[in-house]
């Protein structure tokens, strides 16, 4: 689970250091008295600004969990790529200032280590997260580098930031798809699991223990 760590506004420091300035071009620092003064001053200025100045909320992610394996070499060759990118995309995150693209990150780094857990235990899935390996993940990877190279050098023409847009967009609608690549995944257990519902719901109407009428059709079917 995510953590959110207070961090203090540089502000207070600069204001000391304005102080200091201010003190020292109106009243010229020639004794101890002076100093004395202007160290009292600024450390009111400091915990005044302390307290005008909002303490801001970064919110961390957990450092990513080893995943597991399934003892199937294609699966696990998967597992071990996956972990690896994850790794990386858990590094940038620590690196972007935008809480919007590091909330996407959130999101598809801890979608993205159940998609390789649920491989884990179904090993024979592995084709269907072909694309998901060889595309999403490393241009997913690709992207978020891009965005933190692009905030790193403190890029601010119109160009870059329309940029930086569209891979915050972008972000988000991967975050999307691989909700439904998870989905997926578990399509066939939830369809497994609907039919049996059926079914015994029917064999209980049928059997006078629910109070519901059983369908005929399963009726029929059942011994």
């Amino acid at each position: 689970m995510a953590k959110q760590v207070p961090v203090q506004s540089p502000i207070p420091i600069i204001a000391i250091g304005l102080t200091w300035l201010l003190y020292a071009l109106i009243f010229p620092l020639y004794g101890v008295l002076q100093y004395l003064i202007c160290a009292a001053l600024s450390a009111g200025v400091f915990f005044i600004a302390r307290k005008v100045v909002p303490v801001k909320l970064i919110t961390l992610p957990d450092a990513p969990v080893l995943l597991a394996r399934s003892g199937d070499a294609a699966a696990d060759k998967l597992i071990s790529d996956g972990q690896a990118m994850l790794q990386r995309i858990h590094t940038l995150y620590e690196t972007l200032p935008d809480d919007d693209v590091k909330a996407a990150l959130t999101d598809i780094e801890s979608i993205a280590g159940q998609i390789f857990a649920a491989l884990a235990k179904q090993p024979a899935k592995a084709g269907q997260l072909r694309r998901f390996m060889t595309y999403y993940m490393p241009t997913t990877l690709k992207l978020a580098g891009v965005y933190g190279e692009l905030t790193g050098r403190g890029v601010s023409d119109e160009e870059a930031k329309q940029t930086m847009k569209r891979i915050g967009d972008a972000l988000s609608l991967v975050s999307e798809a691989f909700h439904k690549q998870l989905s997926s995944l578990y399509a066939s257990e939830v369809l497994d699991a609907s039919t049996d519902m059926d079914v015994l719901e029917s064999m209980l109407a049928r059997d006078g223990l629910s109070g519901k009428p059983a369908l005929q059709s399963l009726n029929d079917q059942a011994p």
